[in-house]
């Protein structure tokens, strides 16, 4: 398939640039032979970021909730100016927060599968944004409630459920052949699982408002959007 790949790009005139491409596998691979592309070897990883997102060989979203978190803080420095100014009126820091700030945290977040960890993770730094462009500190005592009535921005966790749940129904709706809708109805294990808890899954959190038949209620409008206010408030949903 690559020297298929590579063939037929360069018939129109375009190169794979070995040096950008990268092998990732989900086994191990050490006794193979070296992956070769137009007469040159590529590089086996475990991770790499494409399309701004970590990709790897681990189910693990550390890392990737990090290189969120850090490009929504550079995203927020970068208009420090703006949110750090008294006379820049609160309207406007939340217009720029909810625009710039939240959709550089969540790029790509309608994919994942966050542990209470992580959820955490996030919130605690829109928390620390938000007190930086009230000008509150710590020591004044202030609460989480009194600071998001002052700021008024949105939420980043509901943000997030927001956008899994639109995905939700986009999956729903595609062609059985397509990757995002085989993935993930994919049973990966076959026969009995191992010790221990078992391993969180992209559809639990689905899976507990809608049913296991939440493809199917996906695609009835009416439905999905009157469940829509239970799955963005997890903690009051029935299991």
């Amino acid at each position: 398939m690559a020297k298929d790949l590579h063939r037929q790009a360069k018939a129109i005139g375009l190169r794979i640039n070995i040096n950008k491409s990268k092998l990732v596998t989900n086994q191990n691979t050490d006794r193979r032979p070296p992956f070769i592309v137009a007469g040159q070897q590529v590089k086996q990883v475990s991770e790499f970021v494409y399309l701004g997102q970590t990709i790897g060989d681990s189910t693990k979203r550390q890392k990737e909730i990090g290189r969120r978190v850090t490009a929504g803080w550079r995203s927020f420095f970068k208009y420090k100016m703006i949110y750090t100014s008294k006379r820049t009126p609160i309207f406007l820091k939340r217009r720029l927060f909810n625009s710039c700030v939240l959709p550089t945290m969540l790029y790509g977040a309608e994919t994942w599968s966050l542990t209470k960890r992580e959820e955490n993770w996030l919130a605690v730094a829109q928390r620390r944004m938000e007190r930086i462009m009230t000008g509150t500190s710590l020591r004044q005592w202030k609460t989480n409630d009194w600071l998001r009535k002052l700021t008024q921005v949105n939420d980043v966790m509901r943000s997030y459920w927001q956008r899994k749940w639109r995905w939700a129904q986009r999956i729903a709706k595609m062609d059985e052949d397509r990757w995002a809708r085989r993935v993930t109805e994919w049973q990966p294990r076959i026969g009995k699982r191992g010790r221990g808890r078992p391993k969180k899954r992209w559809r639990d959190e689905i899976v507990k408002v809608a049913g296991i038949r939440w493809m199917a209620i996906a695609k009835k409008e009416s439905c999905w959007r009157q469940l829509k206010e239970k799955f963005l408030n997890p903690k009051a949903a029935v299991i």
